[in-house]
């Protein structure tokens, strides 16, 4: 019970702070545009700074609806990646749980965790069960034919 809440608290907190930047975001105003090059150089020349390249442009958006469809699209990517770390998290923490479960099983009460087992609690033992058999499969077509009337 502690570890399912812990898990979905994790899952509410990730979303809240994922969702938090793109809130922000509708509340600002358009980002004013790049300085130009020349006011670049100018501002280099004065710090004596090399002059830094910008970055190449990956894609160009035609206009603010695409921009908001991308925003959408990755932020549900965001939320994704963070839901999956979350769970790969929890199966970490209960692969550890069953480890040390069938660790005390193993050295407690000496039973084999891939068996199983049938607990009698009137003579008070623990007997093992019979593996169940597997169906063997029909090695012919003709063993399946239909029962003819």
């Amino acid at each position: 019970m502690k570890r399912s809440t812990h898990f979905l608290l994790g899952i509410a907190l990730f979303s809240f702070v994922i969702a938090l930047p793109v809130a922000h975001a509708k509340d600002k105003p358009a980002a004013s545009a790049p300085a130009t090059k020349a006011a670049s150089k100018n501002q280099a020349d004065k710090t004596k700074a090399p002059a830094t390249q910008e970055p190449t442009p990956v894609f160009t958006f035609a206009d603010d609806a695409q921009i908001q469809q991308f925003a959408q699209l990755w932020q549900q990517r965001q939320a994704t990646l963070t839901k999956l770390a979350v769970l790969r998290t929890y199966e970490t923490q209960e692969d550890s749980a069953l480890k040390q479960l069938n660790d005390q099983l193993t050295s407690q009460f000496h039973v084999d965790t891939m068996k199983s087992y049938a607990l009698d609690t009137k003579r008070k033992v623990l007997v093992e069960r019979p593996q169940p058999e597997q169906p063997v499969a029909p090695a012919t077509p003709a063993a399946t034919s239909p029962v003819k009337p």
